[in-house]
């Protein structure tokens, strides 16, 4: 009976709608309203209100005929053909931190996701690795660093790299003193 009554409703409603038009006045600004106005134009409605859905793609069922052995070779050549992309998360291209205990977090993430080991390159060396792909780092002194990171496979194969990127840290000096309001 409810739905009965929303329907009902949704018609009624939808009736009453009507029509839309639009007003350009002189300076320009725009006016949009359910009255016919001299200068008005009809606008057409239902060419912007449109909910487009995009389907949804079907996932092929596993054939329960297939033995183990078959599964674990077909995963393994997928595997071997995914080609994988590492993107850096933070910090952004040339970004400046600022942080006065050099302070900076590092993180990325890979795609299409799988098991593996993030390492951290920082300055030319092998400093940390993480399975989340998050690094935090401290202490890092003011200047230029060059980092880039690898996505290394549980086998030890290296999946994915980034592009070596810069970042800046910047850390307030003791020898700037603030300006005295004179």
């Amino acid at each position: 009976m409810r739905i009965l009554l929303c329907l009902l409703a949704m018609v009624i409603f939808s009736a009453q709608a009507g029509k839309i038009f639009k007003i350009v006045h002189d300076d320009g600004s725009v006016t949009y309203t359910d009255s016919p106005q001299p200068g008005a134009t009809e606008v057409n409605i239902e060419q912007y209100n449109l909910n487009l859905i995009q389907p949804i793609a079907r996932v092929p069922q596993r054939s329960d005929s297939a033995s183990p052995q078959q599964r674990a070779a077909s995963a393994q050549a997928s595997a071997k053909s995914a080609n994988y992309t590492l993107s850096v998360l933070e910090p952004q291209p040339e970004a400046t931190v600022r942080n006065n205990l050099g302070a900076v977090t590092i993180s990325a993430e890979v795609t299409p996701t799988t098991d593996g080991q993030y390492q951290l390159i920082f300055n030319g060396e092998a400093v940390a690795q993480s399975s989340v792909g998050v690094f935090q780092l401290e202490g890092v002194d003011r200047g230029a660093h060059q980092f880039r990171l690898n996505f290394i496979s549980n086998s030890g194969k290296i999946l994915a790299s980034s592009q070596e990127q810069t970042f800046y840290m910047h850390k307030a000096s003791a020898l700037i003193k603030p300006q005295q309001a004179q």
